[in-house]
């Protein structure tokens, strides 16, 4: 292992590198499923709306969206937003903050919600409760009227909701919500009685998921922005075109990152590679250097040796070689002489002389 990172070594910007570009991948591919949820959730199905904080309020809706809000929430609220003419703009941009008070805010956004619309046989039925009356005796009293004798305005309006069956009706609605803001400002209800009802709505709550009692809150959300003018197609339009955006760039990241990733470990690898190689290689040369250069060393004794041999051979063949020249000399000149005397003497007394008889 210790010889990989020594290899690796001269390469430590490309191999940080591309430590950091896959960390960068994996985060990519890691966000890919988030935004197609996030296209489905909030572009789809809740319009294009991502907070249960409205982003205009009309000021009737906002004095009574207070009506079950703690003390410390209404402070909130009112920090929250800047006055507009006849609406209420949200001046919070925040998306931590905006997160935060949708944990804060969603259990009196989704009372307020359920109370502005409330049919009108249940209304009757909670108004008889308060009286201690029999709500028979006001099923065929107005709830114009009813409102008349509480000096509020109440009226009915349709609404289109879910029956028990799940099928949706159109109904007659009221709002409650002005009956309890009179009762707390006559002293009928007090906080203690909101925070109770909060308190029974969180326990029905507690059953349902963490996204569902979301869109519960962003419908009330939705439902303000509406009243407050705000045009609700172009709001889901953009947040899809934006959220879609998101999306192809971040694919696009993706590819462009595993091309220079590849290219990067490609380009170290041969580099390493090639290290290797010139390593191997340099081991090898110093290796056959040593070997030749001792061999050199041992065929030049030899050479000697067999050259002082030679030498000596050479020497006494040239010894043999004067020998017999002389020899051929001296025989070519005793003949001569022999020769000659024989024409003198005579050959018989020139055989005499030279070769006598033994």
């Amino acid at each position: 292992m210790s010889r990989f990172f020594k290899t690796l070594k001269p390469y430590w910007k490309s191999v940080l590198l591309i430590i950091a570009l896959l960390v960068l991948q994996a985060y990519a591919d890691l966000s890919l499923p988030q935004y197609t949820s996030d296209i489905i959730d909030t572009g789809i199905q809740n319009g294009g709306v991502s907070h249960c904080m409205p982003q205009a309020v009309t000021k009737e809706e906002f004095e009574l969206a207070k009506v079950f809000m703690t003390e410390d929430e209404v402070a909130i609220w009112e920090d929250s937003y800047r006055e507009d003419g006849d609406v209420y703009r949200l001046d919070v941009t925040d998306e931590k903050k905006l997160d935060e008070y949708d944990d804060e805010f969603v259990t009196a956004f989704i009372l307020n919600n359920q109370t502005s619309a409330v049919e009108e046989s249940a209304f009757k039925q909670q108004i008889a409760a308060q009286s201690g009356q029999d709500p028979s005796q006001l099923e065929n009293v107005p709830v114009e009227m009813l409102g008349q004798q509480m000096g509020i305005e109440l009226s009915t309006f349709k609404k289109e909701i879910e029956d028990a069956d799940g099928n949706v009706v159109l109904a007659d609605c009221v709002d409650m919500r002005p009956v309890f803001q009179m009762m707390l400002a006559q002293g009928r209800m007090t906080t203690d009685d909101i925070v109770s009802m909060r308190d029974t709505l969180q326990e029905k709550m507690e059953s349902m998921g963490s996204s569902l009692i979301l869109s519960m809150g962003i419908s009330y959300a939705k439902n303000m922005d509406s009243a407050a003018g705000v045009d609700m197609d172009k709001l889901q339009t953009d947040y899809l075109w934006v959220s879609g955006i998101k999306m192809v760039l971040m694919a696009l990241l993706v590819a462009v990152i595993t091309v220079c990733v590849g290219m990067l470990a490609s380009r170290v690898a041969a580099g390493a590679g090639r290290d290797l190689r010139g390593s191997v290689y340099k081991k090898v040369r110093k290796t056959a250097g040593m070997v030749l250069s001792n061999n050199s060393r041992a065929k030049h004794k030899m050479a000697q040796r067999v050259m002082t041999k030679n030498h000596r051979t050479s020497l006494v063949n040239t010894a043999l070689d004067g020998m017999s020249k002389i020899e051929a000399g001296s025989n070519t000149v005793i003949s001569h002489f022999t020769f000659n005397a024989g024409d003198i003497l005579g050959a018989d007394t020139a055989r005499f002389i030279f070769f006598p008889p033994t």
